[in-house]
């Protein structure tokens, strides 16, 4: 794993958009809460990370994110994606924020 990070460190900031077949998908990074499964909620004292892996080339982007909503997910994409980019998701339906 060291040999990796030092081969990453090396190479240059992360430089163009993502293009070809990109990968999408979210986690949750974090302690554990016992008795707690599922979905983290805002409560939670886990970190919402956006991956997004390029496919052929390996190269990977990790974006921690403050809350999982279609929103932050549209901006990342549209941050790191290129336009003509093949997005591939596992089709989850980001929750929106609830309006007040």
């Amino acid at each position: 794993m060291a040999h990796r990070l030092r081969c990453a460190m090396a190479q240059g900031p992360l430089m163009g958009l993502m293009h070809g077949q990109v990968e999408a998908d979210e986690t949750y990074v974090g302690g554990r809460k016992r008795g707690k499964r599922g979905r983290p909620g805002i409560d939670s004292n886990k970190t919402p990370v956006v991956a997004l892996v390029e496919r052929g080339t390996g190269r990977v982007r990790a974006i921690p994110v403050p809350r999982v909503t279609s929103e932050n997910l549209e901006a990342v994409i549209a941050e790191h994606v290129r336009r003509d980019a093949t997005l591939m998701t596992d089709e989850y339906q980001a929750t929106i924020k609830p309006v007040r």
